[in-house]
């Protein structure tokens, strides 16, 4: 195994291991149910979270639909993914020419369900990859942000 190749697949495990740190700390305690798959964009560890209420699991028709899109030449992985709502996830990743200045991509959810009125959020966070910070517990977190409506409604979240 290459050097590099090494060097990234340690920098990206590292960078997991953060984002469930901070995912972990920040959802405690709620009532709410969350499903998150976890990106890499171009280096970058982005983690997607879908949020509802508990009936959500009873409610939910099939898997969270989600559209990833980035510019052309960008990227992008899905690296981990979990059960969604007990449906799991259909993940397409698309490239666009351009997207907003700024934006690393645009993630759009849908999650069906047989109650509309279930709310939906959409929480992004993405943290830095760099090892040597993870190392001696510097954590950066470059970007966090939240979307919000209803099941069986396309939600956008623009990851900056």
């Amino acid at each position: 195994m290459r050097k590099s190749t090494l060097i990234r697949m340690l920098t990206t495990a590292i960078a997991l291991i953060a984002v469930f740190a901070v995912v972990t700390s920040a959802s405690a305690g709620r009532a709410w149910c969350r499903a998150d798959p976890v990106l890499l964009i171009d280096g970058e560890v982005v983690d997607i979270q879908v949020s509802s209420s508990l009936e959500m699991y009873d409610s939910a028709t099939g898997p969270i639909q989600m559209v990833v899109k980035v510019e052309r030449g960008t990227r992008a992985n899905v690296v981990l993914e979990d059960f969604g709502f007990g449906h799991g996830y259909d993940i397409k990743i698309e490239t666009v020419n351009r997207l907003k200045r700024g934006v690393l991509a645009e993630v759009q959810i849908y999650a069906p369900a047989d109650d509309s009125s279930l709310p939906v959020g959409v929480h992004g966070l993405r943290v830095t990859t760099n090892v040597f910070g993870f190392l001696f517990g510097q954590q950066t977190l470059l970007w966090i942000d939240n979307a919000y409506g209803s099941a069986n409604q396309w939600i956008t979240l623009q990851v900056k």
